[in-house]
């Protein structure tokens, strides 16, 4: 049986919008609870600080390298240091506010097909929403810090814009939801792309076409050229960091495998759709042509935008976190799902019309996740694991001890992974971010072989040493895969309970820390007594220490004294 159009105050519309409220309920309160903080979004955090500080949009005073991709997302940010609240819950409660927004609308949408294609029943079942609301995936990465709640968001409002009637006023609206959504992520330009397309098919007419152009350029042309102007690049650093430019398929195909080993019942859904169309000829003359006018759209809209955007992610080998990539593409799978659902024949017993209703929401809640524990499967972990409460006030107490031995110092420190959060917490004055995030010259260093996505550059030992005169690194682990033991002697130094490497003799810094507590080998001390067993030393071991010496010690300290004896040796002038 077909239901009639429900009136706006009819026990069936108060049903619809009460499913769609308590999708949002449930959404918000799983995003509540599961809320945190990853250390990718203290990298935005410094550059919006330093914003508000009066020192540009920058991550080092007076560097200018683009080491987000998210440049919305920071400028958004910058309210919270300017208000005095904390940007962790800053970020967390906009990304959870989109989250929700984001459930609304697919709810919403949902509603407004059914009322326009006469459907049966249980057509009104807004699945795509209560398994948005399910999604333990989408519920983590509401938060994080990071904009892919927002970008998300974006998405799904560009979406619901497109498959409305498409006058020249929505599709300007569209392309400037579009044009927001490549503020905040560069690689909003290939949904942006669909959606034009997807302007021209639908409406064969100039004015629409040239609505969403101008809402979308509006935006996007003054961000390139900026990007242009102040960082010199179109494109972020981290597209070099991350080895955007390079494909990497079968990583990228493992990324969508893993994705689907938990969410596998959302590629049911072109299954569905399918079912659709084998029957289509069956349908009823009046619900055929509200499908073709209504549904259709809507189906190749979706379909475009989660196709474009997973072959995106397969190009680029994913990520190294479990499921984040994909969650921009997640609500269109629902989504096509859902159509496919909504379409259904009219004649199927309800007990099969609920078994698959609930299977998007239900299925992925029964299936564990394939990386989880914090283990690694092809280079990719479950991060929200990795932030347990203990481990992030570890982090942070680390943070605050070096922050005493630093305070007001120009020092330079390397650092690696969660070590961002660390550095932030120490405001540190230089940090160089070891993978290349936020260094150009790391960055765009010659790949010698694939490695965990994102962490696949490493800082050469002459630059960081020599060049950017770093003065201390805490990672052990990185510490010896860049080979400075290689480069200069291992010279630990500890800060309280945090202990860390020296690369380089800096006099200067390294007394201040020993006034305020910091414990470290005289090395200078440990020069004389080297001198002294000098004889007994081979030719070969004298050169490549003296080599690792003058890296270290002599090159950066005027000692002639000391150095003599080796250039003696070696017979150098």
């Amino acid at each position: 049986m077909l239901l009639a159009e429900p009136t706006l105050r009819s026990p069936r519309r108060f049903f619809e919008i009460g499913l769609v409220a308590t999708a949002v309920v449930w959404g918000v309160s799983a995003a509540c609870r599961d809320a945190w903080t990853c250390d990718d979004a203290y990298i935005v955090f410094r550059y919006a600080k330093n914003l508000v500080d009066g020192f540009g949009l920058v991550f080092n005073a007076g560097e200018r390298v683009e080491g987000f991709t998210d440049l919305l997302w920071v400028l958004w940010t910058t309210p919270a240091f300017m208000l005095g609240i904390a940007p962790e819950t800053w970020t967390n409660a906009w990304g959870i506010a989109c989250y929700g927004g984001a459930i609304a609308l697919l709810g919403f949408d949902h509603l407004r097909l059914v009322r326009r294609v006469p459907s049966p029943a249980w057509a009104v079942l807004p699945v795509a929403a209560l398994a948005a609301a399910a999604h333990g995936d989408w519920n983590a990465w509401a938060t994080s810090g990071l904009e892919t709640s927002a970008f998300t968001f974006l998405l799904v409002a560009g979406y619901v814009l497109l498959v409305g009637t498409l006058k020249p006023g929505r599709a300007l609206a569209a392309g400037l939801v579009f044009g927001l959504a490549t503020l905040l992520r560069p690689d909003g330009v290939l949904p942006a792309l669909v959606g034009g397309v997807f302007v021209v098919a639908m409406t064969r007419a100039v004015k629409p076409a040239a609505a969403f152009a101008a809402g979308f350029t509006t935006l996007w042309l003054p961000a390139a050229a900026f990007r242009l102007s102040y960082y010199g690049s179109l494109v972020p650093n981290t597209y070099w960091a991350k080895s955007a430019n390079l494909a990497w398929w079968k990583q990228g195909f493992r990324y969508l495998g893993l994705y689907f080993e938990k969410y596998g019942v959302l590629a049911l859904g072109p299954a569905l759709l399918l079912l659709v169309a084998l029957r289509w000829r069956r349908e009823d003359a009046a619900r055929r042509e509200a499908l073709k006018a209504a549904w259709l759209p809507r189906v190749s809209l979706a379909g475009a935008l989660a196709a474009t955007y997973m072959l995106y992610v397969a190009r680029v080998g994913g990520d190294f976190m479990y499921a984040r990539m994909l969650i921009p593409a997640t609500p269109f799978l629902l989504i096509l799902f859902e159509l496919g659902f909504s379409a259904l024949p009219i004649r199927i017993p309800l007990v099969a019309v609920l078994a698959v209703a609930a299977a998007p929401a239900a299925l992925p809640a029964w299936t564990p996740r394939p990386v989880t524990g914090g283990y690694f499967v092809w280079g990719v972990a479950n991060e929200f694991e990795f932030y347990s409460l203990k481990k992030t006030s570890e982090t942070d107490f680390r943070g605050f001890v070096l922050k005493r031995f630093f305070d007001g110092l120009p020092v330079r420190a390397l650092i690696f992974g969660a070590e961002v959060r660390v550095a932030y917490r120490a405001e540190v004055a230089v940090v160089v971010e070891g993978n290349g995030l936020t260094d150009r010259h790391i960055a765009r260093q010659p790949l010698k072989r694939r490695g965990r996505p994102g962490h696949e550059r490493l800082p050469d030992p002459a630059y960081a040493v020599l060049e950017r005169k770093i003065h201390v690194v805490f990672n052990p682990s990185s510490y010896e895969r860049a080979r400075f033991p290689a480069f200069i002697p291992v010279v630990p130094i500890r800060f309280g309970p945090v202990v860390g490497f020296v690369l380089h003799w800096d006099p200067v810094m390294l007394d201040a820390w020993k006034r305020r507590g910091a414990v470290f080998q005289d090395f200078p001390s440990w020069l004389d007594g080297y001198v002294q067993r000098m004889p007994s030393a081979s030719d070969e071991t004298v050169k490549s220490d003296y080599e690792r010496f003058r890296h270290f010690y002599f090159q950066h300290v005027a000692d002639p004294v000391r150095e003599r004896p080796f250039r003696a040796r070696l017979g150098l002038p």
